[in-house]
């Protein structure tokens, strides 16, 4: 997917081209209303509740957990001001048409651009149409299925939420994403292929009757989701890889614990140019300082107390739940 090679920077990324004179009133054309009851379907509000029923557990001992989830939730109050459907213009439904209907093996950018100057009201009315049916079909799907357009997710995650300029963004994402070489993966931070993975997966067991001890951690009958979010491989697969880091650092840390990834990413010198990536990465150094971990500490096998080897396990952990929520809330709201 190429989408991400217009620069969203330039004013041109959001108006209408040679082809279109105007920008289209997309409630006119879909009833925006219905999508909006789509997104509940995402879960959400119920993913929101258990992660701050988590955080209440441990919150005196880490408020920088507590403090990454409140001011996000503070930010996204201004989402639906941020997002309404008025503020969409047709490169924006081309956007997420090529986001969603490339399952189905279809170019709609290119049937767009092949009707040309000769569109009219009707085929337009129709594009947009089959471009919501598509983008309701495959809403509820994670978002590791989105495969290439999740880099275009990540990719405009970065550009809204930091503070880039056209020059940085153009260099240090869109050129390292669509150049000649590709420059950029996504990481995940935990390691896929943990050595001690059955040890990890017994601390999400005990973690979790914890926290259902008190009856607050409410899945109701979605067993399944109780079962990813805390089977470390399910887990693991579950939230994807929802970073950008250069090749070369994924590369040199390969499976690294995330302790020694944080200092890999994070060298003065040598570490990542992606300023959300080093912004969490910023928080997750913090959270260790202030966990109390000394530098000999390498993996969560080290910390020999179990308390405070669960406390880590839990801390890391809903950081990185946190991170693919706020995907998820800006994955609803932007597409």
């Amino acid at each position: 997917m190429k989408l991400l090679n217009i620069n969203p920077f330039n004013e041109k990324y959001k108006k209408d081209t040679k082809i279109f004179s105007k920008r289209f009133n997309i409630q006119s054309i879909k009833n925006f209303e219905e999508l909006q009851i789509g997104k509940k379907d995402l879960g959400l509000d119920e993913l929101r509740k258990r992660l701050e029923v988590r955080i209440k557990h441990i919150k005196d001992n880490t408020p920088i957990v507590s403090e990454y989830l409140s001011n996000f939730l503070r930010k996204k109050a201004n989402y639906k001001n941020q997002y309404i459907e008025n503020s969409y213009y047709v490169f924006n439904i081309v956007e997420f048409a090529e986001m969603f209907i490339w399952k189905e093996g279809l170019r709609p950018r290119e049937s767009l651009l092949r009707w040309g100057e000769k569109i009219n009201l009707n085929r337009q009315n129709y594009f947009f149409e089959e471009a919501f049916n598509y983008r309701k079909r495959y809403y509820k799907e994670p978002l590791k299925s989105f495969k290439d357009s999740y880099f275009y997710i990540l990719a405009e995650y970065e550009r809204v939420n930091f503070d880039y300029n056209e020059e940085e963004f153009e260099y240090n994402v869109l050129s390292a994403l669509y150049g000649k070489h590709k420059e950029l993966q996504r990481e995940h931070l935990f390691s896929i292929n943990l050595k001690k993975k059955l040890e990890i997966d017994e601390k999400f067991k005990e973690i979790r009757n914890d926290l259902e001890k008190g009856r607050e951690l409410n899945y109701g009958e979605n067993l399944e989701q109780r079962r990813i979010e805390w089977n470390y491989e399910k887990w693991i697969d579950n939230i994807g890889n929802i970073f950008l880091i250069e090749e070369n650092l994924n590369k040199k840390a390969q499976n690294a614990s995330i302790f020694e990834k944080v200092e890999i990413y994070l060298d003065k010198k040598e570490g990542t140019k992606i300023k959300g990536t080093k912004d969490f990465l910023g928080k997750i150094r913090d959270l260790k300082n202030k966990l109390n971990l000394d530098n000999d500490i390498k993996t969560f096998e080290d910390i020999q107390d179990q308390a405070e080897q669960k406390l880590a396990i839990e801390s890391f952990k809903l950081m990185i739940d946190i991170r693919h929520y706020k995907i998820l809330e800006f994955f609803a709201h932007r597409f």
